[in-house]
């Protein structure tokens, strides 16, 4: 699952739309039509992006658009995540084939991850595998247990 960036902190410096959206290659118009459209959240011609969630939701947007999703690309690809879109594009991709986003490997929960290997080894028929993880989850059961022993 995809979570929005919780972290809502002020910039040490404002930061001009404008500016951004030249750096991401956006054209401005289409950075001012995401807010007319509703998609982003405040206004980039009246507003400096402040915090670190106004400047993921507008870099996570712009890229998208600047990347050449036109209206009903980006509304597809939005679809399943919440407003306002203050998502990190570095901890995501799109899967095309479940046409829906998923965190990178490194930032998905490691028990999600575990499941989906273990079903994919069962699936397969392999069961040294399946043995060999049982084994290391049981070494690590066994360390964390005599870690909490008093002395």
């Amino acid at each position: 699952m995809i979570l929005p960036s919780d972290a809502d902190q002020l910039l040490l410096f404002p930061v001009e739309p404008r500016k951004l959206a030249g750096y991401l290659g956006l054209d401005w118009f289409a950075a001012k039509k995401l807010h007319d459209d509703k998609l982003l959240s405040f206004d980039p011609e009246r507003t400096n992006i402040t915090t670190s969630g106004m400047e993921s939701e507008f870099i996570f947007l712009g890229a998208l658009v600047a990347a050449g999703c036109d209206d009903k690309m980006l509304k597809r690809m939005l679809t399943g995540l919440e407003k306002p879109y203050r998502y990190d594009v570095k901890r995501m991709y799109f899967d095309w084939v479940a046409k829906q986003w998923e965190p990178l490997p490194q930032f998905a929960d490691p028990e999600d991850i575990i499941e989906e290997n273990i079903a994919v080894l069962e699936k397969k028929g392999d069961a040294t595998a399946l043995q060999n993880i049982l084994e290391r989850v049981q070494e690590a059961l066994d360390g964390m247990s005599k870690e909490e022993e008093p002395e």
